[in-house]
C-alpha cells in the first residue's frame, strides 16, 4: 500500500507512531549499508557514500512509519 492510499483509508483516524522504533529500523539499514561497503568510521565515507548512508537511514525510518500506519489502517498486526 502506498502512502497516499494509506492516508485515504485512514481518513480521520488518529494514528499512533512508535518513532524510536522507526528510527531504530532506519539505523539498522544504515548499519547494513556500512557492513556492505566495509566502512565503519563515518569520517572515511566519501561524499557519495555519506549521501547514500543518510538516504538509507531516512528511507528505512519512513518505510517503518508507513508500515505502522498501514498496520493501523488495515487493523492487522504486521510490523
Amino acid at each position: 500500500m502506498d502512502c497516499l492510499e494509506t492516508l485515504r483509508l485512514a481518513g480521520r483516524m488518529e494514528l499512533h507512531f512508535d518513532e524510536p522504533e522507526a528510527v531504530t529500523a532506519g539505523g539498522k539499514r544504515g548499519g547494513k549499508y556500512l557492513e556492505m561497503i566495509g566502512k565503519y568510521d563515518l569520517r572515511e565515507l566519501t561524499p557519495t557514500e555519506w549521501f547514500d548512508f543518510c538516504a538509507i537511514i531516512f528511507e528505512g525510518t519512513t518505510d517503518h512509519l508507513r508500515e505502522q500506519a498501514e498496520n493501523q489502517v488495515s487493523g492487522g498486526n504486521r510490523q
